[in-house]
């Protein structure tokens, strides 16, 4: 079963009203005429921009077989990117008594046990995990 496409939100999220943008920019002019060189402005435009092209809180996180790689234009890789990468460490550091590798050995495993219900709710997060190349989409 494959989850409905999200729907827009109706109520705006992040940006600045024009009384926030004032006290940002003074706090900034404040702040740079108290010390060494601030890398402050890039920052903000992923916070506080109106377009959500250039705003991450106006993304949604891709999840579920809907945002598997192609179709994940419009939303943030970055959980299913850390999945990968963060459980596959956490794998590693397990050392050799891990029952499991990789999360591609998981997904694996989980197969393979389905009827004793490894996988009772699926695991199209985990498959669209998986597919991410952590080198590669590392950039991304």
């Amino acid at each position: 079963m494959t989850k409905p496409r999200r729907q827009e939100r109706r109520e705006p999220r992040g940006g600045l009203n024009p009384d926030q943008a004032k006290v940002m920019t003074e706090c900034h002019c404040i702040l740079k005429q108290q010390g060494p060189s601030l890398s402050i402005r890039p920052i903000f435009p992923s916070i506080v921009s109106q377009d959500p092209k250039s705003n991450f809180l106006l993304w949604n996180t891709c999840g579920g077989a809907n945002d598997a790689k192609g179709k994940d234009a419009d939303c943030s890789v970055v959980l299913k990117y850390g999945m990968k990468r963060d459980f596959n460490k956490w794998l590693a550091s397990l050392g050799p008594a891990a029952p499991v590798k990789t999360l591609t050995e998981l997904r694996q495993w989980n197969i393979t046990h389905t009827k004793a219900g490894a996988i009772r709710y699926g695991q199209s997060n985990l498959d669209v995990s998986d597919e991410m190349d952590v080198q590669a989409d590392g950039a991304r």
